[in-house]
């Protein structure tokens, strides 16, 4: 919580007395020619200010550093108001900090004494100036003296100067390296990165490094022909959405998705899609968009331009969509607005320099533009949301088996007799469907309030996505139908689009949001029966081949060999070994293959190991027809029956700590009870009601997972308190969701269908 503010509709005033020893401490750190103080900051809680803007900072031998105009250099004014806003949490620079060539010594001496003054609360990525270094001609030493154009040009709006390209942009990350707070993530740093996250308040926030407009490594996620080559940035990024708890996500970046400024310096087609369209951060926004980020801050184009929320395909989504602000007013150059394309929201015409103030709550967010002279542009706020509904691709890889066809259909209104509907996953064309004759039928539709009959038609078809790479993505229906009452070619409203898929695979959900992530895909056959190791950086699963070991994430997929009609894999000490079952019986095998060995052989029908892989439980059928757990050493020794209930049966073990073991029970509906591994009175935890089976724990036995049945091919996965209390149901797209385990205290995965 924050103490002695007083709130204004989402604009804090600062506690008198930490405004004036911030500004004492600035003052000070003026006057003795500091670059850098470290900010007498807040705890971040649930809520957090930040400030954000690009294109800071003017080339030190601009004649205009030293006497700022209207439109030219004024990193002095904004940079001096950010610092009096002493409720700000944290700032945002957005790329393109020093113009004209970012070396270490331009930084030093324009950079430090303005904007330098917040790096105690910065958070940076670097943008195409940054890579400009004249350290790598014979001109001049990191931008010192003298510049290479003996009278100052500006490069960016003079065609052919010359822009010194550098791979490293030595200046950005020495400058940050010697001068960022000690906040400031390694990999912020790092030239082989500067692509970072980190928190503030309870939002999440994603700098991400676009160099060069993301035409270099850091960037790259898919070549012209849409074939997938991501860079580790951009699998990064991908990842990490996928495993990120927060419900909030904003990300900053140099390049903007879309700019009516940018697009209107390019006469062609193709150059204009550049900031228009296809887009040179398409990649990433897609990420973005698929992983359910709310905001994206941007900078480059030297003006404020906010878009409305967008898919990944630059539709309209006010569900799920993106945010993009454009915040290039940070004081290089303010330039006059361009016509606005297409969701283009607002657009600042006054020309003031100025940064974007947003208030980041639990669940919400407010923003507005604040200028120089202190008023205020484009106020509003918004909920944050979570990641659409979404198909996953299988990763290609012939550790898999063969490609996956899923059926699909859509509906579409009003079909001509050349309608056809091709199908999309991200940007691949995955299929396309037939007009099914049979399933052209009449509804009754209300048009603008007049009931009439409307014709429709069912296209039905497959799409394979082998060639896709493993993340999230919406699959689209594209119509070609010219009808006014149906969609145009290239959008998605007004199409139903089904999928239904008969194989089941290994998919996960964060707790409390509805993205559900496939970690083991279905690929023409069934993958089961999930397992994570001890460490959760790897995962175990099953299918016909045998066991598969993948990363966490889902990538790096290996059959383990000689493990063909394994089951219900679980991990040995120190993750080095894998224990199965196969025709009752156990055994133990090398995680990367090798000699199997026997442990225990029965009517056996379950096992789990313990949380540090040395000891397993275990199921056994016993003559009377009734089951028992059993404990066992992970060597197949010291072997005992630890529940001895004789008239009821007990199976489904798992462990909650090392001492305590977990399992099902059935009387008139199933329930989960715990009891100590030593053996005793064993205690029922979850209600009746709620005929719980499969229990799973979280690590450290917080929190509690089991399935409970709807009909005979429906389940549902329920998680709660260890003690049984605050019972909720996992998000998930599939109707099957069976066998949980927990990746971490948030992630479960699980067999979906």
């Amino acid at each position: 919580m924050r103490q002695n503010t007083t709130s204004m509709e989402g604009w804090h005033l600062p506690a008198k007395q930490l405004g004036l020893m911030r500004k004492m401490l600035l003052l000070t750190a003026a006057t003795i020619g500091l670059a850098t103080v470290a900010l007498p900051g807040r705890a971040l809680g649930a809520e957090a200010v930040i400030a954000a803007a690009g294109e800071l900072v003017c080339d030190p031998l601009d004649p205009y550093v030293a006497g700022a105009t209207a439109t030219r250099c004024q990193q002095a004014a904004v940079s001096d108001d950010i610092v009096a806003d002493t409720d700000v949490d944290a700032f945002l620079p957005l790329g393109n900090l020093q113009n004209y060539c970012g070396g270490r010594s331009a930084f030093d001496s324009t950079y430090g004494p303005s904007f330098g003054r917040l790096n105690g609360i910065a958070y940076p990525v670097p943008g195409a100036i940054e890579y400009r270094n004249s350290a790598v001609t014979t001109n001049g030493t990191d931008c010192s003296a003298p510049n290479p154009n003996p009278a100052y040009v500006d490069p960016v709006t003079t065609p052919g100067v010359p822009q010194y390209l550098a791979d490293t942009a030595p200046g950005y990350f020495g400058y940050w390296g010697a001068n960022g707070s000690s906040n400031l993530p390694a990999d912020a740093t790092n030239p082989a990165k500067g692509y970072y996250t980190y928190t503030v308040g309870s939002w999440t926030v994603l700098a991400i490094n676009t160099n060069e407009i993301c035409k270099d490594l850091a960037c790259r996620g898919y070549d012209a022909n849409g074939t997938y080559t991501g860079s580790t940035q951009e699998r990064w990024l991908r990842s990490f959405l996928a495993a990120n708890a927060n419900r909030c996500v904003i990300a900053q970046m140099n390049a903007p998705r879309w700019s009516s400024n940018l697009a209107s310096l390019y006469t062609t087609t193709a150059d204009k899609n550049d900031w228009a369209g296809s887009g040179a951060v398409s990649g990433i926004w897609r990420d973005l968009y698929d992983g359910g980020a709310d905001v994206v801050l941007s900078s480059y184009a030297r003006n404020y331009e906010r878009f409305h929320p967008m898919n990944a395909t630059g539709q309209r989504d006010d569900a799920y969509g993106v945010r993009q602000f454009v915040v290039g007013t940070g004081g290089i150059q303010f330039e006059a607005n361009k016509t606005p394309i297409a969701n283009s929201a607002a657009m600042y015409a006054a020309r003031k320099f100025g940064y974007l103030r947003m208030v980041l709550k639990d669940g919400s967010y407010t923003w507005g533009y604040k200028d120089v002279d202190g008023d205020t542009f484009d106020a509003g706020s918004a909920n944050c949301h979570g990641a659409p509904t979404t198909v996953t691709a299988p990763a290609a890889g012939a550790n898999l088996p063969a490609a996956n066809a899923v059926a699909v259909s859509a509906k579409v209104n009003a079909p001509g007799a050349s309608d056809t509907v091709d199908f999309y996953v991200g940007s691949w064309k995955v299929g396309t469907a037939v007009k099914d004759p049979i399933n052209c039928h009449t509804d009754i539709t209300n048009d603008t309030l007049v009931k009439r009959a409307m014709p429709f038609c069912t296209y039905t078809g497959t799409i394979n996505t082998r060639s896709v790479p493993t993340g999230k993505y919406s699959l689209r229906a594209v119509s070609n139908s010219t009808d006014p009452a149906t969609p145009t070619a290239g959008t998605t409203g007004a199409i139903a689009v089904s999928v239904t898929n008969p194989y089941t695979g290994i998919a996960s959900v964060v707790v409390g949001r509805s993205t559900q992530t496939w970690l083991g895909l279905p690929a023409g056959a069934s993958m089961k029966e999930a397992a994570y190791s001890h460490a959760r950086t790897k995962l175990a699963y099953t299918s016909p081949a045998g066991i598969v070991v993948v990363n966490a994430n889902g990538t790096g997929a290996t059959l383990v060999p000689g493990t063909a009609g394994a089951t219900q894999p679980d991990w040995g000490p120190a993750d080095a070994k894998l224990f199965y079952l196969k025709s009752g019986t156990i055994y133990s095998i090398p995680a990367a293959g090798g000699t199997v060995t026997r442990l225990a052989v029965g009517k056996i029908s379950g096992l789990s190991a313990s949380p540090d892989g040395k000891r397993i439980l275990y199921v056994v059928k016993m003559p009377n027809g009734k089951t028992d757990i059993f404990v066992m050493a992970s060597t197949g020794a010291s072997k005992k029956n630890i529940t001895r209930t004789r008239l009821l049966s007990e199976g489904q073990p798992t462990w909650k700590t090392t001492t305590t073991i977990a399992f099902a029970r059935k009387s008139t509906t199933w329930a989960v009870y715990t009891m100590p591994v030593a053996g005793g009175t064993a205690r029922r935890i979850t209600a009746l009601s709620l005929n719980c089976r499969q229990p799973a724990y979280s690590p450290g036995g917080l929190r509690l997972a089991c399935v409970t049945s709807l009909t005979s091919t429906t389940s549902i996965i329920r998680t709660m308190a260890a003690n049984g209390t605050g019972v909720k149901t996992l998000p998930s797209t599939s109707a099957s969701r069976t066998e949980p385990v927990w990746g971490s205290a948030t992630v479960v995965a699980f067999t979906a269908k």
